[in-house]
């Protein structure tokens, strides 16, 4: 017995010196790093033998084998061990890949392929990540917090909320099709420079929006978008755009929420003839007041 595992040990030294420590290899391993719910994709698994014969190709999401492909059983070189969740066409498994059916999001996580040889039972494997991205329900990005109509020179708020989905999402506010940005004042003074830029009130309008998280209570993500309305934010219909974009890192997964409203007639008509509104009016007449009341007590000592 001693003599016979002898032997097969001085035949597997004699096979590795003459084929090489290794003799198969992978050559590529395709699987996909992110793709949408819902669609059907192969995973191949390119190797070479380099002349050894092949014993079996395995293939595993996480440590679970799911198919295995065995040449030597002619009657049935498949095999199947599907978890509960995994889907796959049988028909598109061969000896290098498996086309999984309708993926969804527990359908993420490695997934590894192993070619194993007859003679030496030389084993090699690798594995990638598939992540699928599970959209939310609905579909897109809601919009809320618009007033049927807009007023001009006065600060609105709108959410902008999506629901959860199992990756983490990117909400992005766009007014006229120009992204809004996060007002920072150190930002600003290097665009203005100096006060007395004759373009700064240029400059400005790309931060006049305000664009931070919103601490709401439903499940999901969400933004709020501060933003005073002026007249070169208005159209020629007389309308403002509001547009919110949902997004994941790898970009399979966008999109689009666009709501247009329209602005105030009445203060269109003010802008348009420059008479100041009675509400402008009061607001300077108290400005005034408030500035000789302040005069007064200086004065009078009180």
């Amino acid at each position: 017995m001693k003599g016979m595992k002898l032997m097969y040990t001085l035949l597997i030294i004699a096979a590795f010196s003459i084929y090489g420590s290794e003799t198969v290899k992978i050559i590529k391993l395709s699987i996909p790093a992110t793709v949408i719910a819902g669609v059907d994709i192969k995973l191949h698994c390119q190797y070479e033998l380099q002349g050894e014969t092949l014993r079996s190709v395995k293939w595993y999401k996480g440590q679970h084998e799911f198919y295995r492909y065995f040449p030597r059983d002619w009657e049935q070189p498949k095999r199947f061990f599907l978890p509960p969740g995994l889907t796959l066409d049988k028909r598109g498994c061969d000896e290098a890949s498996v086309l999984l059916t309708s993926v969804h999001a527990d359908m993420s996580g490695f997934y590894t392929c192993e070619v194993t040889t007859e003679e030496l039972f030389e084993t090699v494997s690798q594995r990638h990540f598939l992540q699928v991205v599970q959209p939310p329900t609905p579909l897109g990005p809601e919009i809320s917090g618009l007033p049927s109509e807009i007023p001009l020179s006065k600060w609105i708020k709108i959410i902008c909320r999506l629901p959860w989905m199992n990756v983490s999402p990117k909400l992005e506010f766009f007014v006229n099709n120009k992204k809004a940005k996060h007002k920072e004042e150190m930002v600003v003074e290097r665009l203005i420079g100096s006060k007395n830029d004759k373009h700064a009130r240029t400059k400005l309008r790309a931060f006049e929006y305000n664009v931070a998280e919103d601490a709401g209570e439903q499940v999901g993500t969400s933004i709020a978008l501060e933003v005073r309305v002026g007249k070169h934010h208005v159209n020629r219909d007389h309308q403002v755009e509001f547009m919110c974009r949902a997004s994941d890192a790898s970009g399979v997964y966008v999109q689009e929420t666009i709501k247009t409203v329209r602005v105030r007639p009445e203060d269109l008509r003010y802008f348009n003839s420059g008479v100041p509104t009675l509400s402008s009016m009061l607001v300077l007449l108290i400005t005034s007041s408030l500035q000789y009341f302040h005069s007064s007590q200086s004065i009078t000592g009180v």
